[in-house]
C-alpha cells in the first residue's frame, strides 16, 4: 500500500511539473506567427515604396542631387575638349549654375513625360555674354559653339533615349503608389489582428527590429562597398548624378532604418518589462 501511494504521489507531482512547464513556456498561436511574418513583409514593401516615392520618383530630389554632383564640371570639360579640337581656345564659356539649371530643366521634362531637350536660346545668350564680341565672324563662331554645347548635352545625357523612356517613369510611379496603398492597408489589418490578440506592442517591436535592421545592414554594406561606382553607365554625367543621388539615398535610408531599429529595441524592452509586471500582479 505504501508503494502504491508513493507511485501515485510521484505521478501527481510529475503531472504538476508538466503543467508548470506548460504555463511557463507559452506557445504562440500559428495565426499570430503568420500575422507577424506578413507584417514584416508589408513593412519592407511599404518602406521601400515610400522611399522610392520620395527619391527616385521625385523630380525635386533628383534636381537637388544635380547641384551636389560634379555633372556641370564634366559637361564643361567635355565642351572645352570639343572647342579645342575645333581650334577655339576658350574655356568656361557657360557658368556651372547655368549648366545645372539646364540639367534640372531636362530632368523635369523627363519626369513630366515630355521631349527632353536643351533650350538653345538660353545657351546662345550665355555664349554671347561670355564672348562680349560683335560682328558676323564672331556670331558665326558663337553659333558653332552653341552647336557644340547642344551636342555635348545630347551625347552625355542621350536625350533621345531619355525621351523614349520619359513616359515609363509615370507608369512606374503609379505602380509604386499602388504598392504603398496595398502594403499600408496590409499593415493596418495585421495591426488590428495583433490588437485583438493582445499582442500589439510585441508585434510592432518585432517588425521594427526586422525591417529597420535589415534595411540598415543593406544600406550600410552598399555605402561602405561603394557599389554604385561599379554600375555600367557609359555616360559620365549620368554616372555622376546616379552616384551622388545613390550615396545620398543610402545614407538617408540607413539613418531612418537605424532609427526604426532603435525604436524597436526600446519597445521590446518596454513590452518585456510590462509583461513581467503583469505576471507579478497576476501571481499576487
Amino acid at each position: 500500500m505504501v508503494k502504491i501511494q508513493e507511485t501515485r504521489m510521484s505521478r501527481q507531482s510529475h503531472l504538476a511539473e508538466k503543467k508548470v512547464d506548460q504555463t511557463e513556456v507559452p506557445v504562440r498561436p500559428p495565426r499570430l506567427v503568420v500575422a507577424r511574418v506578413l507584417m514584416i513583409l508589408f513593412g519592407l514593401f511599404f518602406f521601400g515604396a515610400v522611399s522610392a516615392k520620395q527619391t527616385v520618383f521625385n523630380a525635386n530630389y533628383v534636381q537637388q542631387q544635380i547641384e551636389k554632383s560634379s555633372a556641370a564640371e564634366v559637361i564643361n570639360q567635355q565642351l572645352d575638349t570639343q572647342l579645342q579640337q575645333a581650334g577655339i581656345n576658350q574655356s568656361n564659356l557657360i557658368p556651372d549654375d547655368l549648366v545645372n539649371d539646364e540639367l534640372k530643366t531636362m530632368v523635369q521634362q523627363f519626369y513630366d513625360g515630355q521631349q527632353v531637350h536643351i533650350d538653345e536660346n538660353i545657351i546662345t545668350n550665355a555664349i554671347n555674354q561670355s564672348t562680349q564680341a560683335t560682328g558676323a565672324f564672331q556670331q558665326m563662331v558663337n553659333a558653332m559653339v552653341v552647336s557644340k554645347v547642344v551636342a555635348v548635352f545630347n551625347s552625355q545625357l542621350d536625350t533621345q533615349k531619355l525621351s523614349r523612356y520619359a513616359g515609363q517613369v509615370q507608369k512606374l510611379s503609379r505602380i509604386d503608389q499602388t504598392v504603398i496603398w496595398v502594403s499600408g492597408v496590409g499593415l493596418v489589418l495585421t495591426l488590428a489582428y495583433a490588437l485583438l490578440r493582445k499582442r500589439l506592442l510585441s508585434t510592432i517591436s518585432s517588425t521594427l527590429l526586422v525591417v529597420g535592421g535589415f534595411v540598415a545592414i543593406i544600406c550600410g554594406i552598399g555605402y561602405v562597398s561603394n557599389v554604385l561606382s561599379n554600375l555600367p553607365i557609359q555616360y559620365p554625367v549620368v554616372k555622376q548624378i546616379v552616384q551622388t543621388a545613390g550615396q545620398d539615398l543610402l545614407v538617408r535610408e540607413f539613418t531612418i532604418a537605424l532609427g526604426l531599429f532603435l525604436l524597436g529595441v526600446i519597445l521590446t524592452v518596454f513590452s518585456t518589462g510590462l509583461a513581467k509586471v503583469q505576471q507579478r500582479l497576476t501571481r499576487r
